[in-house]
């Protein structure tokens, strides 16, 4: 398992596009492919049609379905999982999820059924501006990852 995160210091500097291209070319060309759509506006997950409320959001909300697409492309499947993309919500949101322990460990176990879904080649991550890897919302992503990746480069 490959993790690819793309990272850009203000939006609408391409990362979503690139992002969505580079999952979509190695799903093209015969890779299972997770995009965890991490951007605040959630472009990706529009494009793929996703228009229900990420996980972050749901997990506050405690209601819908999950917003998760499969698509097969060529030989692949691209899996489009919206974590947020739900505008500012997701620091409210944050907030409420660091507040409360088991809310927290819910997010959690759905998170890692999600990953444990199929066997990905490669995750490509699409992040929000100016995010780095010291911050709550990619920690706490990134540990949920590495346990159920934990050999992942």
């Amino acid at each position: 398992m490959f993790r690819i995160s793309i990272h850009g210091a203000k939006g609408g500097v391409g990362k979503s596009t690139i992002a969505l291209g580079l999952a979509r070319e190695l799903a093209l060309n015969g890779r299972e492919v997770l995009f965890i759509d991490r951007d605040i506006l959630g472009f990706a997950s529009f494009l793929a049609g996703i228009r229900e409320y990420g996980l972050l959001a749901k997990a506050v909300e405690g209601r819908g379905p999950l917003p998760l697409r499969e698509i097969r492309m060529g030989r692949g499947t691209l899996t489009v999982l919206k974590l947020f993309g739900d505008g500012m919500r997701f620091k409210s949101d944050m907030a409420v999820i660091q507040a409360d322990p088991a809310l927290r460990a819910e997010l959690e176990v759905t998170y890692r059924e999600i990953l444990g879904k199929r066997s990905y080649h490669f995750a490509v991550v699409d992040n929000l501006p100016l995010v780095t890897p010291s911050d709550d919302v990619v920690r706490h992503e990134l540990e949920v990852f590495r346990a159920v990746y934990p050999s992942s480069q």
